[in-house]
C-alpha cells in the first residue's frame, strides 16, 4: 500500500524519491539535504511528517528509512530538555512525550532512541539496522562517574563492546573501536 501525496511528499523531502535506496549510510539523519539549515523550524514540520506517515503505514518499504531518520532527527534536535517545572517544554515533546524519560535523580528528560530500538527490533536483518544500533551506543546520559572507572566504563566502552558483538562487520565498527 502506497501512502498519500502527503505522507510520500514527507519522506521524499527528508530523503530523496521514493527508491529502493537506503537515505541511511554514510548520512547524518538529521541534516543530510539541508533542509533543516534553511528553517528553523522545519524539523518540526518534518518529524510530525514522518511521524505521520510511520503511524499510517507502518509495513511500508520505507519504514527503515523513517525510524533512523526521525531518531536522528529527535537525537539532534530535542535530544535532551530542561526541566519542564523550570522551563517550558517544546510543543512537539509535549505531544510525542512517549519518547522521552526522565532519570532517577533530576527532572529533565532525554530522549529514549525509541526509534533507533524499534528499528533494530523489528527489521534487524535490514542493512538499516546495524546504524539504528551503532546510534544506540551514542545514546545521551546525564550525571557524572565523577572519577569512577567502572561507572565510565559501563557508559562508554560496554555498549560499544556489545555493538561490536552484534554487528563485526558494520561500516562502524572500526568508529567503535
Amino acid at each position: 500500500m502506497a501512502p498519500p501525496s502527503g505522507a510520500e511528499t514527507a519522506s521524499e523531502t527528508s530523503a530523496g524519491p521514493e527508491s529502493e535506496t537506503s537515505a541511511v549510510p554514510g548520512t547524518d539523519p538529521a541534516t543530510s539535504d539541508g533542509l533543516l539549515e534553511s528553517s528553523p523550524a522545519a524539523y518540526e514540520v518534518l518529524i510530525r511528517a514522518l511521524e505521520d506517515s510511520l503511524s499510517r503505514f507502518p509495513d511500508h518499504t520505507r519504514t527503515t528509512d523513517w525510524l533512523y531518520q526521525l531518531g536522528g532527527l529527535w537525537r539532534e534536535n530535542l535530544a535532551a530538555l530542561p526541566c519542564p517545572a523550570i522551563v517550558d517544554v517544546p510543543e512537539l515533546a509535549v505531544e510525542f512525550s512517549q519518547y522521552f524519560k526522565g532519570p532517577c535523580c533530576s527532572c529533565e528528560l532525554l530522549y529514549t532512541l525509541g526509534h533507533f530500538e524499534r528499528l533494530v527490533a523489528m527489521f534487524p536483518e535490514d542493512p538499516a539496522a546495524d546504524h539504528g544500533a551503532y546510534m544506540l551506543t551514542r545514546a545521551p546520559v546525564l550525571g557524572e562517574c565523577e572519577g569512577w572507572v567502572s561507572c565510565y566504563l559501563s557508559r562508554e566502552v560496554t555498549p560499544l563492546r556489545d555493538f561490536l558483538h552484534a554487528y563485526p562487520a558494520s561500516p562502524h565498527a572500526v568508529e567503535a573501536i
